[in-house]
């Protein structure tokens, strides 16, 4: 497996943000939903590539972001509302179980190119400290991969959506009650590199509706049942560097580093963890997690975990990448 090369990330763990900075009283409201997740990256760090690390303005509003991305998880679907700035009155998401993600353009396909021990993701430790399947579906284990490409131009209502070669990565273990990203291009994201860009999007197309849809079922994903009671949402790897600056200076401020598991936990509702739910990743978990109360519940993210794999190292790629654990709590 090819290692993201993150030698960057550890300048984000030295003393140019080792000072913890809480922000000051009063959390400004989250953004539309749309807004939440399509332009959450630009808003927090303008059109260039990140810095190394999470300057104070940038961790700031991400800790804010995530207090209120918190409090929409916790609120019932008119309080999440509520929250939004403008408020609405619900945010429930139009994707139930049983979707068919080809008449939004999608293409899916199970998946079985992973392994989780040191030659693939490394994460097969932390899957069995949690008492979570390390197997294949199929081969006396539960994790099904699922590979999700948009590849296909759809036209409706007199618009032209745009194939955008957006992929989203997944590994399903529906009996053990865990989702695990192992990598996403986002059809907002995609469509930046393509010219000329197009003018509408499928509306299908951020992780919190398909990741939904990966776990709980959607039509034709060829699995037994359906997904019910998710208690674990992992990124393996992080390889979005805006939520890297952010991990690094959430260890940086506690004096921590990057460890093998069980590396280092965050209560979600200390500064910390409110700063990676606000990042993109956080983010994106948070409304997966309050615009699908009718199925969930109130269910809210408990505490968050960064480690970094078992997999070698070499000359190339020196560094090892972060991954993300989110636990749930409560809900269904």
């Amino acid at each position: 497996m090819k290692l993201l090369h993150l030698s960057t990330f550890f300048v984000a763990l030295g003393g140019v943000v080792s000072a913890r900075r809480r922000p000051a009283l009063g959390y400004p409201q989250a953004p539309s939903v749309e807004r939440a997740v399509v332009h959450h990256e630009e808003a927090l760090f303008g059109r260039d590539e990140p810095s190394t690390s999470a300057t104070d303005e940038v961790w700031d509003r991400c800790v804010c972001r995530g207090y209120t991305m918190m409090k929409q998880m916790q609120a019932d679907d008119a309080g999440a509302g509520q929250l939004m700035s403008p408020s609405v009155d619900h945010v429930e998401s139009q994707y139930a179980q049983g979707d068919d993600p080809e008449k939004w353009g999608w293409s899916t396909q199970n998946s079985s190119l992973f392994t989780f021990d040191e030659n693939g993701l490394g994460i097969d430790k932390a899957l069995d400290a949690l008492k979570l399947s390390s197997k294949k579906y199929g081969a006396g284990g539960d994790n099904a991969g699922m590979l999700w490409r948009h590849d296909k131009e759809q036209k409706r209502d007199g618009k032209t959506y745009a194939a955008t070669n957006a992929t989203y990565n997944s590994i399903v273990n529906r009996k053990d009650h865990a989702l695990i990203s192992l990598g996403k291009f986002s059809p907002s994201y995609m469509a930046q590199k393509m010219d000329p860009k197009p003018n509408d999007l499928t509306e299908l197309r951020k992780f919190s509706d398909v990741g939904f849809l990966q776990y709980r079922g959607f039509n034709g994903d060829g699995l037994d049942g359906s997904g019910t009671g998710l208690r674990y949402i992992i990124f393996a790897p992080v390889d979005n560097q805006f939520v890297v600056a952010v991990v690094g200076r959430a260890l940086a401020s506690t004096a921590n580093q990057l460890e093998e598991w069980p590396g280092v936990s965050f209560p979600a509702n200390s500064t910390e963890g409110f700063a990676i739910l606000g990042s993109p990743y956080g983010t994106g978990v948070s409304m997966m997690l309050f615009q699908h109360k009718k199925e969930w519940g109130n269910k809210v993210v408990d505490k968050i975990t960064i480690f970094k794999g078992s997999q070698e190292t070499d000359a190339t790629h020196p560094e090892l990448p972060p991954n993300l654990v989110f636990e749930l709590a409560g809900g269904s």
